[in-house]
């Protein structure tokens, strides 16, 4: 099925001391790394960020940017992907996650033949920012959000079909779960060059 993908480039990174979106890894910065591991199964690229200006190198034709629509942090982000993607559905990312794997994207996609959202799980815990969002799920979420309080994403799920990707299924297609590997500091940032020089052929697009 069609879908879209949405890169949310985050909050201060504060503990990274710099913008992650642009801290180069491997050679790319992290930005570009996400959009290049959605882009050959998205029909539309948005880019969303609270400050869209600062990614407008990384729009053109290559993606849209877009600014939050209601305050929620990463809930809010993720209803400003799935509230202005062009299609039913939308690959939602992180910018911090920069070893997402090819297999898992296809995963997400299958699942969304079984209901609203898929989101897989990884240590025990569903894993929102490596999810796949249909816009039915948009009510549920504009119902937290207009609550004014509970902003944690996983909340919004007991109102909509969840398929959930068990660790099992994931390990499939990512025996390492190099996935949900967090870039948040520098010393993540070089256990991230590590692993891509290590294996190099595991993130190749």
């Amino acid at each position: 099925m069609a879908v879209s993908g949405a890169v949310l480039t985050g909050g201060q990174s504060r503990r990274m001391g710099q913008d992650k979106a642009l801290v180069h890894l491997a050679g790319k910065v992290l930005i570009e790394r996400a959009m290049e591991v959605l882009a050959p199964y998205c029909s539309d690229l948005l880019i969303v960020a609270r400050q869209p200006g600062l990614y407008e190198k990384f729009g053109g034709n290559r993606a849209r940017l877009v600014r939050d629509i209601l305050p929620g942090g990463a809930l809010a982000g993720i209803h400003a992907a799935v509230k202005s993607c062009n299609e039913t559905a939308c690959i939602v990312t992180a910018v911090d996650m920069p070893l997402i794997r090819h297999g898992l994207i296809e995963l997400l996609i299958r699942g969304l033949q079984r209901g609203d959202a898929v989101v897989p799980r990884h240590a025990g815990r569903f894993e929102p920012l490596c999810a796949a969002y249909s816009k039915a799920c948009l009510p549920a979420i504009e119902k937290q959000l207009g609550s004014g309080e509970d902003f944690k994403i996983v909340h919004f799920y007991r109102e909509i079909t969840v398929v959930e990707l068990v660790e099992q299924d994931v390990r499939a297609v990512d025996p390492f779960m190099d996935s949900f590997f967090n870039v948040n500091t520098r010393e993540d940032l070089e256990l991230a060059e590590k692993r891509i020089r290590g294996n190099k052929s595991r993130f190749q697009p």
